[in-house]
């Protein structure tokens, strides 16, 4: 085909003629998902790569958490980044005060859990090692155990921690923040919809919570 169109002049070598139009300057781009935190609302801002926090009228602008470029780094809010946040969880509050941080967010392409700091706007890493689990053991200390593509999450009493929707291999985990722990809360990493008892969570397809 090569051969071809080039004899007949209709191939067309180097880039092409589309050009993308600029994106819009706008406040949020692609938002995944907005709690109310301490009487205000905060928006994971996912193709900005940040968290934008709202007064209660959810229009006002109050700060930007994160630098709004793709990255991992921990620190002050105008410097920690994230890539592509996407669900928030706020901690009962006398959890809040134990571990030192309000929010959870699920720092999906990241493969990691960030908690923030409502008081500053800081930002530190809580749970997964940055490197995308594939296969082996999903169950430990947080910090050192991977995870895969952590989409949503959302604090359930019951069992006392953080349930984290892992969109890479079709399961639920539980991370415990103030023991630092994780573990396999439900599902086999096969799709499937099956519902299950409770009791061993581990190993049903769409197990109930």
């Amino acid at each position: 085909m090569i051969a071809e169109h080039d004899a007949k002049g209709t191939l067309h070598r180097g880039d092409g003629p589309y050009v993308p139009p600029e994106a819009p300057a706008t406040t949020l781009r692609f938002p995944s998902k907005a709690v109310a935190a301490q009487g205000n609302v905060l928006v994971s801002d996912s193709a900005n790569h940040s968290l934008v926090e709202f007064a209660a009228d959810g229009e006002t602008v109050l700060r930007r958490i994160g630098s709004g470029q793709r990255g991992r780094a921990d620190g002050e809010l105008q410097d920690a980044s994230f890539n592509e946040p996407s669900g928030l969880a706020v901690l009962p509050a006398e959890v809040a005060a134990e571990v030192g941080y309000d929010v959870v967010v699920a720092d999906t392409v990241n493969h990691l859990l960030r908690g923030v700091r409502l008081g500053d706007g800081a930002v530190v890493t809580v749970a997964g090692t940055g490197e995308q689990w594939r296969d082996g053991d999903d169950s430990g200390p947080a910090l050192s155990t991977p995870l895969t593509s952590p989409w949503d999450v959302a604090w359930w009493e019951p069992a006392g921690g953080v349930v984290i929707a892992m969109a890479g291999n079709h399961t639920l985990g539980l991370f415990d923040p103030r023991t630092g722990q994780v573990r396999r809360f439900a599902g086999t990493t096969v799709e499937g919809l099956r519902d299950a008892g409770g009791g061993d969570d581990r190993g049903h397809d769409g197990g109930r919570m």
